[in-house]
């Protein structure tokens, strides 16, 4: 294979501006991540990127080649990969040493497979292990018991059905706040929906028979409703990862605080049974099929034939041998050669394998079906017939049901089955199946909120676990809860914050440069090297839920290859989701933290900005400030209308010099207007998410969009009178901002709102737009880089802010949704010609609208407007059909 030289990235998607220096990355001192914390034979990495034969430091990676590599089925085989190769401190190393060591193959689309974290607290003590003292010993083992309220109900015969409760027992108590805001959806089979809870139940004291007892329940329990391979059950393996419990509860308790109470409470029969009874249900079947012959007949040598003489009508024979009919009532069955298997709920007693079975176009009776379908010839076919309930095994009932999910739609199927087809299985009953098939689902969701707020605490943020957890999962996940508001919010945070630092410390820089600089700062591939080198990936929760490769609690059975698929070997995260959970990581903590936790995140995972706090901004307007051309009594005109006096008059000197021609007012007013446009972002984008929680972040951000563009701050300036301070300007441009006032002034009246995106046909003075803005920086830093105390000043001149049903698309986004909801195609080409630009609409290949202007961004809207009046207008016409 051929070798090339890797890229600096691990990545072949390198953007026009390149990457950020690695020295700009700083080494931050942030509490270790243990080994142990990770599920398996996995650890963690904190690791950045650096050249070939570099000095190494604090365990990073370097680049070695570039090899072709694919993963799974995908549909284009994947370009390139990278080997990245984890090396120890202050070493350095070349390929030809870099054999024996740990690797991980980070494929070319950016998509790679990172290590799982597991919550500390559920991590299993040395419990139950001296079998001499088995019987001396008591644990003490904190208990919660899990709950169920129903949130949604189709009429659903399950929902009437009784169900086991469970208990949870571990060896240290759960964070209190997972404990009282624990609440997971389930959105089970049947159009059923629940709402799992946990609540505390002291402490229960358990014997080391009794928990070594409990770990063999738990490995049959969880194993055999997960559907796995129980064939070879023995002394399991101790399960290293998961040290917590479940344990059945006798029928109808009610809960105290006590722990002799709770003690007596645990159905410790139906443990017992479980454990005892046979799982290996292929062996059962062959040695009862054994003597039957080709035809699946009944073996009956096992049983006593006088018995059998004399049991009355409330006996019935079934294929693992004959109980009483109440026996049978919520007994789990398995039937067929199939092995399906259901719970009966009912025997029908005026029914029989002579009877036509039910919906049978050809009045077909049981027993000749069964004969001619599965070759089993019934032999006692006067007994009455079992009604049974199916339902689907275990799964992932977290996940968000679509529409066209068939398993949500269905109903619970009923079965009638001749008994003699069935196979009792011994010790199980429906009401600990239903109670247990649930179980997976919600310590799962547990174990997600512990290891939230584990991660919490290793970041040192208060903030809830319910947004931690929220910020750390991701869309594919598919439940009802994602990353994406609380990364709007972090993106727009971080742009803030290294907007501040650039402005503060290069003054001589331009707004052009400024936003390069913050480009480079905050863009997302120096955030993914810094989610990488945090070890933040080992927290995300990106993949769906699988139950094959969840680990149970209890002992394991599976050995070879079993126990290795059982194991999971990390997940898929794709670089942009790791960047994203780095900012909505951020953005819980500026929404929901205290004042220092957002900074206290930016420390923590190492994004090289320093805090803005620590740069002197005394010398902002210090060189080349001139003359104050604010009168005083026009700046107590200001400060009224504003509602804030300000300390240092100076800073508002390039704000209300919008207008100005001279280059140093518009060399200072676009670097203000530079910092103004990320303040009114990111408390734009903040108010609206807290106003609006039903909506969506696409919305969210037209909204947004409609509030902070240039032609609507225009508008608001003109709204509030601002344009009388401008200062600088001569008699025409003065007359110029007077004309515009007056056009929209007369379009609110027409229109009863402002224009969101402007007027149709006048752009705004040049520089109008940035007022508002510049008046925000001007109070951002005057009031020591408080935004929370210029968003109080700046809202009330953008009211009235639009509402979701309310706002104004931009003319361009209009059209496309237009076309894309009558499946036209659109095209929009633009020129120069004569130094104006020329901007043409075509839909379904004919032109349909033209505009010309000297500024490309009214050239297209004029163009979008008129292509919008034309369609609206001509929608029978032929050329739309």
């Amino acid at each position: 294979m051929t070798e090339v030289k890797a890229p600096p990235l691990v990545h072949d998607d390198v953007d026009k501006h390149g990457e950020a220096p690695l020295d700009s990355i700083p080494i931050v001192e942030r509490p270790a991540i243990p080994e142990y914390a990770l599920v398996g034979r996995m650890h963690i990495e904190r690791v950045v990127e650096t050249e070939a034969n570099l000095p190494l430091r604090n365990g990073v990676v370097r680049n070695d080649k570039i090899e072709a590599k694919s993963f799974g089925k995908a549909p284009v085989p994947y370009q390139s990969a990278t080997q990245k190769v984890l090396i120890r401190k202050d070493e350095t190393i070349s390929p030809s040493t870099a054999s024996g060591v740990e690797k991980q193959i980070i494929s070319a689309n950016g998509v790679s497979y990172y290590q799982v974290a597991f919550p500390d607290v559920l991590r299993p003590l040395s419990i139950g292990g001296d079998s001499n003292n088995m019987y001396a010993t008591e644990y003490a083992l904190h208990a919660y018991s899990v709950s169920y309220s129903i949130l949604k109900e189709e009429q659903s015969p399950i929902c009437n059905m009784p169900t086991t409760q469970f208990v949870l027992v571990n060896h240290l108590p759960l964070d209190e706040e997972v404990i009282t805001q624990f609440l997971v959806r389930l959105n089970l089979p049947h159009q059923v929906c629940l709402a799992a809870r946990l609540s505390p139940c002291g402490v229960v004291y358990l014997t080391s028979e009794q928990v070594k007892t409990a770990k063999l329940f738990n490995g049959h329990l969880f194993d055999f409703i997960c559907g796995r391979d129980t064939r070879n059950k023995g002394e399991g393996e101790e399960n290293r990862i998961k040290g917590f419990l479940i344990l059945p509860l006798k029928d109808e308790v009610r809960l105290g605080r006590s722990e002799m109470e709770l003690g007596r409470h645990i159905d410790w029969d139906v443990v017992l049974n479980f454990v005892r009874f046979n799982f290996n249900s292929k062996k059962r079947m062959s040695t009862m099929d054994s003597n039957s012959g080709p035809s699946l007949k009944l073996n009956m040598e096992a049983f006593d034939v006088k018995t059998l003489s004399t049991c009355g009508n409330e006996w019935l024979t079934l294929k693992s041998g004959v109980y009483r009919e109440e026996d049978l009532l919520d007994a789990f069955v398995t039937f067929g050669p199939w092995g399906s298997s259901c719970f009966i709920t009912g025997i029908a007693r005026g029914l029989c394998a002579l009877s036509p079975m039910e919906g049978d176009k050809h009045d077909i009776c049981y027993r000749d079906y069964w004969l001619k379908r599965f070759n089993v010839e019934l032999q006692y076919v006067s007994q009455p017939l079992l009604v049974g309930c199916s339902f689907s095994r275990t799964g992932n009932f977290l996940q968000r049901p679509s529409e066209e999910a068939i398993w949500c739609s269905k109903m619970l199927k009923r079965v009638l089955l001749p008994p003699e087809v069935c196979l009792l299985i011994v010790g199980l009953k429906g009401t600990l199946w239903r109670g247990a098939f649930k179980l997976p689902s919600v310590l799962h969701g547990l174990e997600n909120a512990l290891l939230s707020a584990q991660l919490r605490d290793l970041v040192g943020v208060k903030v809830p676990v319910s947004k931690m957890q929220e910020a750390l999962t991701s869309g594919a996940y598919n439940v009802y809860h994602s990353y994406e508001r609380l990364e709007l919010v972090g993106d727009s945070y971080l742009s803030l914050l290294g907007a501040t630092v650039l402005y503060l410390e290069n003054t001589a820089s331009s707004k052009d440069d400024l936003a390069s600089s913050l480009h480079s700062l905050v863009e997302n591939k120096l955030l993914f090297r810094c989610a990488e080198a945090s070890g933040i990936a080992a927290y995300v929760f990106n993949e769906l839920f699988q139950i094959k490769r969840w680990i149970p609690p209890g002992l394991r059975f599976e050995k070879g290859r079993t126990m290795q698929r059982v194991i999971p070997e990390g997940q898929r995260i794709s670089w942009r989701t790791l960047a994203d959970v780095v900012e909505a990581i951020i953005g819980a903590c500026v929404m929901y933290g205290r004042s220092e936790d957002a900074w206290k995140a930016v420390s923590w995972f190492g994004i090289p900005i320093k805090h803005p706090q620590n740069i002197a901004c005394s010398h902002v307007f210090k060189s080349g400030v001139r003359k104050n051309q604010i009168f005083r009594r026009q700046m107590a005109h200001l400060e009224k209308h504003l509602q804030y006096k300000f300390k240092n008059h100076y800073l508002l000197n390039p704000a209300l010099s919008c207008c100005s021609e001279e280059e140093d007012d518009i060399f200072q007013l676009n670097r203000l207007a530079f910092l103004g446009d990320c303040i009114l972002s990111h408390h734009v984008a903040k108010h609206l998410l807290i106003t609006h929680q039903a909506v969506g972040v696409g919305t969210i951000n037209e909204i947004k969009q409609a509030v902070i563009n240039k032609e609507n701050l225009a508008c608001a300036a003109i709204r509030n009178k601002l344009h009388g301070f401008i200062i600088g300007i001569d008699a025409s441009q003065r007359e110029a901002i007077l004309a515009y006032a007056t056009a929209v002034e007369s379009e609110c009246l027409r229109t009863g709102a402002a224009p969101a995106y402007g007027l149709l046909g006048l752009l705004p003075p040049k520089g109008l737009g940035d007022l508002v803005p510049g008046i925000a920086a001007a109070i951002y830093l005057d009031c020591g880089l408080d935004s929370d105390l210029v968003w109080k000043v700046i809202r009330p001149l953008l009211e009235p802010l639009p509402e979701p049903g309310t706002f104004s698309m931009h003319p361009i986004r209009e059209l496309t949704e237009f076309c894309r909801a009558r499946l036209l195609s659109l095209d929009i080409q633009w020129g120069v010609q004569n130094g104006m630009y020329e901007v043409n609409v075509i839909v379904n290949r004919e032109r349909i609208a033209r505009a010309e202007h000297e500024d490309k961004r009214f050239a297209r809207k004029y163009a979008a407007v008129q292509a919008l009046d034309v369609l609206q207008s001509s929608e029978n016409k032929s050329w739309l059909k």
